[in-house]
């Protein structure tokens, strides 16, 4: 099964939240995830993350997702907070 498979069958889980079920952000909701948070390991976060990306817009430090490179928008909607629990997604990183 495809990475891409992957995602599209832990989105679409019985229970998920309607951004999972739909791929869609909700509006007001976070967009920058690569799956559903909380959905990793227990004790990990995306801090501890090798997708975690830095960006430096107009100055400000902020963080996205590496895997949601081509969704990433000047929007805080698709920043990712790195105390935020890990995603399905989550892989070590070396920070």
């Amino acid at each position: 099964m495809s990475t891409r498979e992957q995602l599209e069958a832990l989105w679409r889980r019985p229970g998920a939240s309607a951004r999972a079920r739909t791929g869609k952000a909700v509006e007001g909701g976070p967009a920058g995830h690569a799956a559903p948070a909380g959905t990793g390991p227990a004790g990990e976060s995306c801090r501890t993350c090798r997708h975690l990306a830095p960006v430096t817009p107009g100055g400000r430090r902020v963080h996205k997702c590496g895997l949601m490179r081509q969704r990433w928008t000047s929007s805080v909607r698709t920043d990712v907070r790195v105390s935020y629990p890990a995603c399905a997604c989550w892989e070590a990183g070396t920070r």
